[in-house]
């Protein structure tokens, strides 16, 4: 639903997509205003389908970025959105911009460097179809920047800020999950909360030769 007219609160002004004034692109574009909400809503039903901690995992990144963003930095930057929004609150950085470009980095930083199993995920089997994941997974975030610049949530500045500090996160989201909890997983999961929720851990232990598409890489070594 589009809304025109006086500006309106978040997280108002992405359930009502707020626009300045209603075009044609305006359909098109005004979906990703839900983008994080419908990630977050996917990974939430892929957590109770498989119980797995990497769905876990997804939701914590998420949730994570949204807070550094709306409750840090933009109370710090205060730097106010493009004139003409009708979305009240600051713009600087984008969220929007971070979830999209940190779960695109995320995630091909797994599908590259990480030794997912198959048949213990939905991570495809081969280097072709982890390549094709990639692509189809930056084909629907990478819009989502071009959206808020258009909408007028955000200018290109704030924009650029929010998908560097995405991608910056992810980057080191990953590389903790992989080399420090990684080894500690199977433990948790032998926790009685953990166990009556029925989580288990498929999210690969930390890996002595660092690999890409099954080529070795990088030697690590693991302590």
């Amino acid at each position: 639903m589009v809304h025109t007219g006086p500006c309106i609160p978040f997280p108002a002004s992405d359930l009502l997509v707020c626009v300045p004034e209603e075009t044609k692109l305006v359909y098109i574009l005004a979906p990703y205003s839900w983008m994080p909400y419908i990630l977050l809503f996917s990974f939430g039903v892929y957590f109770l389908w498989k119980r797995t901690t990497f769905a876990l995992f997804a939701g914590i990144f998420e949730c994570g970025l949204g807070v550094l963003i709306e409750g840090i930095l933009k109370p710090i930057m205060k730097q106010p959105r493009p004139a003409g929004t009708c979305a009240c609150g600051y713009g600087m950085p984008s969220g929007h911009a971070a979830i999209a470009t940190g779960f695109i980095v995320w995630f091909t930083l797994e599908m590259l460097f990480n030794n997912w199993k198959p048949k213990q995920s939905l991570v495809p089997a081969t280097s072709k179809g982890k390549l094709l994941a990639i692509i189809c997974l930056t084909a629907v975030l990478l819009p989502t920047g071009v959206s808020r610049v258009y909408l007028k949530y955000h200018s290109v500045e704030q924009v650029v800020i929010g998908s560097m500090i995405g991608g910056i996160s992810a980057t080191i989201y990953f590389y903790l999950l992989l080399y420090v909890l990684s080894n500690q997983l199977d433990d948790l999961v032998n926790l009685k909360i953990i166990q009556w929720l029925k989580i288990k851990n498929y999210y690969p232990k930390q890996l002595k030769n660092v690999t890409i598409f099954g080529a070795p890489l990088l030697e690590v070594k693991v302590v």
